[in-house]
């Protein structure tokens, strides 16, 4: 039982080592390697040497209005905008799912916009049925 118990855990890592170097080399190595140049104060481009290391970059972008500007407009847009969209969303999620008189149409009209390559296609979209029609 031990040794079937250690084959199905080898068996899961080698299942999930192409993603997790994956992710590592594209996700986790670059966020680490840009904390660290966050810290970099002067530095040759060219021959790829740190002279020194500081906290210049942080108290400049601290000091910055432009900065605090910015972080007002994210902090506005994830309190107003985010959960007023997911209010609507569930909203009209709900509406879509009661037993309404039309309601095929208005789940066509809803998810026709989701398919904008489709519906504007001049060979098989709307534009193409409406030809049709004349």
């Amino acid at each position: 039982m031990y040794k079937s118990r250690v084959r199905t855990t080898a068996k899961a890592a080698l299942y999930l080592l192409p993603a997790m170097v994956i992710l590592i080399v594209f996700k986790i190595y670059p966020i680490i390697r840009s904390f660290l140049m966050s810290f970099y104060t002067k530095y040759n481009y060219f021959t790829d040497v740190v002279s020194r290391y500081g906290l210049d970059n942080y108290t400049y972008i601290f000091r910055d209005p432009e900065f605090w500007r910015s972080m007002g407009n994210t902090l506005l847009f994830v309190v107003g905008v985010v959960p007023v969209s997911i209010v609507l969303s569930l909203l009209i999620a709900c509406l879509l799912n009661q037993k309404i008189r039309f309601r095929a149409l208005f789940r066509t009209i809803f998810f026709c916009r989701l398919s904008p390559q489709w519906w504007q296609s001049p060979s098989s979209g709307a534009g193409s049925f409406t030809r049709s029609m004349a």
